[in-house]
């Protein structure tokens, strides 16, 4: 399950028409994934079903992308997938 928080210092937030994540494989494109995330209403959050990544022994760097889906802004990072961490927290942009 992905669940991204978005902040908004207007008092009037209207949320993106959609938003997309994309889990970028760095050498192995056959590998990327598109998830498109559905804004719940009720609680305000952004819900979508993240793939199994890879083997579990495996570690491997994603780069992450967040954007909304008319293409006006995006959050790019990274992201270490390992045995040791296979529920990361992600921090993407300024907070």
């Amino acid at each position: 399950m992905v669940r991204p928080h978005l902040f908004e210092n207007k008092p009037a937030y209207t949320p993106p028409q959609g938003l997309r994540l994309r889990l970028i494989h760095p050498t192995q494109a056959k590998q990327d994934q598109l998830i498109a995330l559905q804004y719940q209403t009720h609680t305000g959050e952004w819900l979508g079903t993240l793939p199994t990544l890879g083997e579990q022994h495996q570690t491997t760097r994603w780069i992450i992308l967040l954007e909304d889906t008319e293409f006006r802004w995006r959050l790019q990072g990274h992201w270490l997938l390992s045995a040791d961490q296979p529920t990361p927290s992600l921090m993407l942009g300024t907070p």
